[in-house]
């Protein structure tokens, strides 16, 4: 008669069994270290997953919050340069016009030439006032009214500024020669 005898390594095969747990362990240590999150899967718990998945949502709705309230302040700084071009030719204007007043002191002759450099000074004016964009749009054209801008992270119209920047080109200003 033959006998059948297994031989089996009890303690090999918790060895083993060990080994394979340590080792799982480990990876997901690791990859936990390398990515910085504690829950990467919905395997790590399904419900922190969740909430985790929505901070996340949130803190990209808040970047881009940040995001597009960094564009409006450019934008505004945009035009405030160029109003403030505008404003430095405004004062030169005014100076002419007082001067050109001065009728004991001014001949046809100087009054031209102040005319002339008045009307050069306008043209600038509307150059800068058509020119001025920020991206593709024109700001200082007249065109720019009732602009919104998406300051909240959840697009609430609550979380939005709306506004508008009027004309700064010479009609618009109300000046004429």
């Amino acid at each position: 008669m033959s006998s059948l005898v297994v031989n089996t390594n009890l303690s090999a095969i918790n060895a083993y069994n060990n080994l394979n747990v340590t080792d799982t362990n480990m990876s997901k240590a690791i990859s936990e270290l390398s990515s910085g999150l504690q829950i990467q899967t919905a395997a790590d718990g399904p419900a922190a997953y969740v909430q985790s998945q929505a901070l996340q949502s949130q803190a990209n709705g808040y970047q881009q919050a940040i995001a597009n309230a960094q564009d409006g302040v450019s934008l505004v700084q945009t035009a405030s340069g160029a109003l403030n071009q505008i404003s430095s030719i405004l004062q030169t204007m005014n100076q002419l016009a007082i001067s050109s007043s001065n009728g004991a002191t001014n001949d046809s002759t100087s009054l031209a030439a102040n005319q002339q450099e008045f009307a050069a000074l306008q043209q600038t004016i509307n150059q800068i006032a058509t020119t001025t964009s920020y991206g593709t749009t024109n700001i200082l054209d007249g065109t720019f009214t009732s602009q919104v801008l998406q300051v909240g992270a959840f697009g609430e119209a609550s979380n939005t500024i709306t506004f508008s920047i009027s004309g700064a080109s010479t009609g618009a200003l109300g000046i004429s020669t």
